[in-house]
């Protein structure tokens, strides 16, 4: 499920407990997470599922956990479609 993998990528790159994740938490307001962090998310999102988000800069357009699944899952759509 997509918000798991998003909690496992977010969860790693800020050193926080997976569970204390959830589709509600804010990333930077929340979590802390500040630049670089947003960086390393970005790039872990984009190798796991081979799509390019930089280009969009969805990570820094998302506030919460959940609209960055949500948006993940649209990408990874419409790169499908595009194909």
């Amino acid at each position: 499920m997509m918000i798991d993998d998003l909690k496992l990528i977010i969860s790693k790159t800020i050193d926080i407990k997976n569970k204390e994740i959830k589709p509600e938490t804010r990333i930077t307001a929340d979590l802390g997470a500040d630049y670089l962090d947003m960086v390393e998310i970005q790039m872990a999102i984009e190798d796991k599922f081979k799509i390019d988000i930089l280009s969009d800069r969805t990570v820094w357009k998302m506030k919460t956990v959940g609209e960055l699944a949500n948006a993940v899952e649209e990408k990874i759509k419409k790169q499908k479609v595009s194909v």
